[in-house]
């Protein structure tokens, strides 16, 4: 079976809003870093896989 390659950054979008997902190494580890406005501030979130 082959699995499709995710693209990075990618833009998910919603009726009340959208996110950026970008994928950033971290100590040699994949994570991804979500970016999105709330309150009028940008915002970022880091999650790992």
């Amino acid at each position: 079976m082959s699995q499709k390659r995710m693209e990075f950054p990618m833009e998910v979008k919603q009726v009340s809003g959208s996110v950026k997902i970008y994928r950033v190494g971290n100590k040699g580890r994949d994570s991804f870093m979500v970016s999105y406005h709330a309150d009028g501030k940008r915002r970022q979130k880091m999650f790992t896989d």
